[in-house]
């Protein structure tokens, strides 16, 4: 393994290059992963379609797909879990990608399977992941091409040494239920520990009609679209730092992320990457996880 040489964020003129670059697009390896919730490209299928449906019909060139609802951890009964490290070390050889190799992730309609992606790289030691700014639709506007048919990357396979293939899992970037509990209820009185959830600001204060609406206790609400722009992108470096200054985020301290389902929160995850952050993990399991426990303490309001 080597120090990342990477950026965590690509523009598409930048991946454009890369795959023109000969030597570089060796080592490139683009991975769609798509997360569906009720957008307008899905929705406008009848019936509806599983989120790989645009990538069968068209694709960024070389892109392999993983399918976030497939390859979790099922064991505990939650959507979209990290995958444990047999079935990432398994998928990462049906898809030929190495530890070395540069990652870069996107989505057909939106950022948040992409970042997800990018924070499983990040926990199984890869340390040239990028995530691709903007949409399929961005990628073809700035003049990106794609391609039908055949998946090309399966024709250029070559053998590969097995250390190619030998991950190391980074534990300080992912934290499970019982790590919060601790932190809420013992080791977090001073506020050490800085705790943000992503979610929507009226599901966060309760608004939902259910009895167990609200947020964990301690957490500060920055819902994941204040730091993206219309069409789905991201903000500038400088946008998104003057969004978390308003939300009272503070960028010296270790930060726990959390969202409904371990999706969303991976949005401010590479947000926090873009400027410079790296004392930061993600709650696998969040709201979906906590709330399946009544002794779990839940708080409603701001």
């Amino acid at each position: 393994m080597f120090r990342s040489t990477t950026k965590p964020l690509l523009e598409p003129t930048e991946l454009i290059a890369l795959l023109a670059d000969p030597v570089k697009a060796q080592k490139l390896r683009i991975v769609n992963a798509n997360y569906a919730i009720q957008l307008p490209t899905y929705a406008a299928y009848n019936p509806p379609v599983k989120a790989n449906h645009i990538f069968v019909n068209e694709r960024i060139p070389t892109a392999r797909h993983i399918d976030i609802s497939e390859i979790g951890d099922k064991s505990q009964g939650l959507p979209c879990m990290l995958p444990k490290p047999e079935q990432f070390k398994d998928l990462m050889m049906r898809l030929d990608i190495g530890v070395n190799d540069h990652v870069v992730c996107y989505g057909d309609d939106n950022l948040i399977g992409a970042c997800r992606v990018f924070w499983m790289f990040k926990v199984y030691g890869f340390p040239n992941v990028s995530v691709l700014n903007g949409t399929l639709a961005l990628w073809k506007e700035k003049g990106g091409q794609v391609e039908i048919g055949q998946e090309t990357w399966k024709e250029k396979v070559i053998p590969r040494d097995s250390e190619e293939f030998e991950y190391k899992f980074n534990k300080d970037i992912v934290v499970g239920m019982e790590d919060v509990k601790k932190i809420v209820n013992e080791e977090n009185c001073e506020g050490d520990i800085q705790l943000i959830d992503t979610r929507k600001n009226g599901v966060f204060k309760g608004d939902a009609k259910n009895l167990r609406s609200g947020h964990i206790p301690g957490f500060n609400n920055i819902p994941f679209i204040d730091v993206l722009v219309e069409d789905g992108s991201f903000k500038s470096p400088e946008e998104i730092e003057l969004t978390l200054e308003k939300k009272a985020c503070k960028l010296d301290k270790p930060t726990i992320v959390s969202c409904n389902s371990g999706m969303t929160a991976t949005v401010l995850y590479v947000a926090m990457h873009l400027l410079g952050y790296n004392d930061l993990s993600l709650y696998d399991g969040s709201w979906t996880e906590w709330v399946k426990f009544d002794e779990n303490p839940v708080v409603q309001g701001e």
